[in-house]
């Protein structure tokens, strides 16, 4: 839902657009807005809609830096998506280029011939040795197809990457699943990608809040309730002052028209709010053992809201 709307690729693309609109509209807001500062430090309490207005500029001054932020490393994690060109000008096959960029094997597509998979705790063992250190978890893809593969990774503990927006590598190994083959071994240490791809890695670092533990991402959720409530105020806010000013853009029909467009406000505010609400509920109060718990939290979430 965050970042592809369950449609896949074009749910990608659809937040990618999204975004983009809303970097544009933050840098031009503040190229046309004179009193950003002084607005940041205006609140005139109990003056009805200008109370309001003044609590949208501050919650609007207040995120600044955090959307700006959010919404520019959104769409540098999804770079090669959005701006294809360049790979697609040199390489037939993008997996080729990601292949060399990373230095890593490329992504097997299932074969749907049927293989077993060999003991993995062996895998893991040898993982250990390999690296150097104990290893923390490992996946599996494809099992039970000849081209599964698994990936063993090193251990790591979040409290000591915290302040840190480029961590070194953990370490992986990665194995053929069905005979236990050595793959690939990135051994840990310090990240050796290069410039842009470390770049990248600190910006991924950045969207996610991942480097600097709970005081981070509590900073992170007030900020977005800020700027949700910046955005939920500015809409309502928007619409008052073109019903009081209206030029009658939709002839006879301009009352019904700004009126549905406000009670459609009002429900897309209040009901994500009561679908976020309803979702944890559902979390907690759906049997664990129910087929598709999960499609069911989802369906859920978009019934209640």
């Amino acid at each position: 839902m965050h970042y592809e709307f369950h449609a896949g690729m074009a749910g990608i693309w659809l937040v990618g657009f999204f975004t983009m609109i809303m970097l544009v509209a933050l840098i031009t807001g503040i190229i046309i807005h004179k009193r950003i500062f002084k607005d940041f430090f205006t609140f005139r309490q109990k003056k009805g809609q200008r109370s309001w207005l003044d609590g949208h500029n501050a919650s609007a001054v207040l995120t600044l830096p955090f959307q700006l932020m959010i919404a520019y490393t959104g769409l540098v994690v999804f770079l090669s998506i959005y701006m294809p060109a360049g790979v697609l000008a040199n390489y037939s096959n993008p997996q080729v280029f990601f292949s060399e960029l990373l230095d890593e094997p490329m992504h097997r597509a299932e074969t749907g011939v049927n293989a077993d998979v060999v003991d993995l705790s062996i895998l893991f063992q040898r993982a250990e040795v390999m690296m150097g250190k104990p290893g923390r978890f490992m996946n599996v893809e494809h099992p039970g197809d000849s081209s599964a593969v698994t990936k063993v990774f090193g251990w790591f503990d979040e409290k000591d990457y915290e302040g840190q927006l480029l961590r070194d590598e953990i370490g992986s190994v990665q194995f053929d699943a069905t005979n236990g083959d050595v793959m690939h071994l990135n051994p840990p240490g310090e990240y050796d990608k290069g410039t842009p791809m470390a770049s990248q890695r600190v910006m991924r670092i950045m969207h996610f809040a991942n480097f600097g533990g709970y005081s981070v991402r509590w900073l992170y959720f007030i900020m977005g309730m800020a700027g949700a409530l910046m955005m939920a105020t500015g809409a309502i806010l928007f619409l008052v002052k073109r019903r009081q000013k209206s030029l009658n853009e939709f002839g006879s029909q301009t009352a019904h028209v700004y009126r549905v467009i406000e009670v459609l406000n009002i429900a897309a505010i209040s009901g994500l709010a009561v679908a976020c609400m309803a979702y944890f509920w559902l979390n907690r109060l759906i049997p664990v053992d129910i087929a598709d718990r999960a499609s069911w939290e989802i369906k859920g979430f978009f019934i209640s809201g």
